[in-house]
This record gives structure tokens, sequence and C-alpha cells, in this order.
């Protein structure tokens, strides 16, 4: 079920410009794995749900695919626009993961990068099965900070836990392959893992926490000690005024033969 207490739909309309600049990048290799695995094809058309700003979007857009971008927030779906306005191929559409507005059996491929977490998967996943061909698949991706890695990682993820009221509920690592499995019952899915980082400054090491849902806003009081302990962790850690976070991306495949 969508989380009610944040509303995702609207969350990221204000962060928009911290979203797109700010969020990390997906590994290129994703796209080779889809084309060695699931016969990726560059005629494949692709529903990327939750499209966001477009920093997947781009990706398969890149490979020459017809790319539907469905999101169903305005300023994110405009912003998306924007930065991809000269792709021939990219087709954005309001719509969300309960209603993309799709016709049936239209897709090779949906695409669900750091989204699925929010959506109402008793309505979704009929929605998925709808609009996707019989021979195609669904793809999950997250990029996963390895909290454990070193002490910046395990430092930072303490101050989230410490500041971030909702960082916990918001989390999306309850979504790992067992849960998954009972989801898509009945379908094979094979999980890839591919290593990622994301290298900062200190306006990037802030705006990235500003683009998440979990982060406080502004005119409430953890704010400023909250920046202020961001600003003292980068002080802290930074090697040439950056920092470099280190992510595992996970990829989880789900066929629909």
């Amino acid at each position: 079920m969508e989380i009610e207490a944040f509303k995702p739909k609207a969350r990221f309309s204000n962060v928009v410009d911290d979203y797109n600049k700010y969020r990390p990048d997906y590994p290129k290799h994703i796209i080779d794995i889809l084309k060695m695995n699931c016969d990726l094809k560059k005629d494949s058309v692709i529903a990327d749900i939750g499209s966001g700003t477009g920093i997947f979007t781009k990706m398969v857009l890149d490979n020459g695919n017809a790319v539907y971008g469905v999101e169903p927030n305005d300023n994110m779906r405009r912003k998306s626009e924007e930065i991809l306005t000269g792709y021939n191929n990219f087709t954005p559409l309001k719509g969300d993961a309960e209603e993309t507005t799709l016709e049936t059996n239209s897709i090779d491929f949906i695409t669900v990068a750091q989204a699925f977490h929010w959506f109402d998967t008793d309505i979704a996943i009929p929605e998925f099965y709808r609009v996707l061909k019989d021979s195609g698949f669904i793809v999950l991706i997250w990029n996963e900070r390895i909290t454990n890695e070193n002490e910046l990682m395990k430092g930072y993820d303490t101050l989230l836990r410490k500041y971030c009221k909702d960082y916990k509920a918001t989390d999306h690592k309850h979504f790992k392959y067992e849960r998954l499995k009972e989801l898509f019952c009945g379908k094979s899915i094979t999980l890839y893992m591919v290593e990622n980082s994301q290298t900062m400054d200190i306006d990037a090491f802030i705006g990235r926490l500003k683009s998440c849902s979990y982060c406080p806003l502004p005119d409430q009081k953890v704010y400023k000690p909250l920046m202020e302990a961001m600003e003292q962790m980068f002080n802290t850690y930074q090697k040439d005024n950056q920092l470099t976070f280190e992510y595992e991306t996970f990829l989880y495949v789900i066929s629909n033969k």
C-alpha cells in the first residue's frame, strides 16, 4: 500500500531540482545485463514507471529504445520533459503504477527505479501484468547504500536515524528476494547486484539528503541541527573537498513467461 503519511506522489514536488541534480545514477552495466539475459533489443518498448525526473529513463533512451515515462507528479514529469526534450523516442505520460494509461499487452519491459516501495502492490502488480506482453519482463532497481562499508557510511546512517524520524518507515529494504517471490507468485525472479558509487562535493552531499522523502523540512525543529551535523560530517571525511558513497545496485528481473 502507498505510505499515506508521506503522500509520495506529492512529497517530491518541492525537491525536484535536488532530486535531479544529486540522486546517484545507475550502473550502465544494467543495460548489458538486460541485453545478455533478457534479450533487450533496440526495438524493445519500455515503460519506466515512477520515472521521476528521468534519471534511469535516459539510460534506456540512450540505448535507442522507445520509452514511456509514467509519472504522477507533475513537477517531476515536467522536469523529465525538459531534460529529455531532445529524445524523439521518449513519451511522457501522466499516470501511476496503479493506473498507467498504457495499452494492454503493449510493453516489452517494465522498469521501476527507486520507486516500487511506494506503490500499492495489490493494484500495481495486476496493472503490470495487464500492460506487459506475455514474453515481457519486469525490472525493479534500487541503489542501496552500503551502510557498513566504512566509518563515513556508518556515521551517515546513524545521523539519519537520529534526525530523520521517517527514515526507517520509508526504507525500501523490506522488498528483498523472498518478499518479491511472494508478490510475484509463480514468476521466475533473478537477482543481479552491481557495484556503484557517487562522489559529491558539499552541495551535492547536502542536496542528496534534501531530495529524500524522509528529510525534515526547513521549518522543522530538527532541520538546522541536521544540516550542521551534515556539514561537520563532510568536513571530517572529505578529501579534496569531496567524499564518496558506496552502493550496491540491486536489479530484480521478473519474467512474465
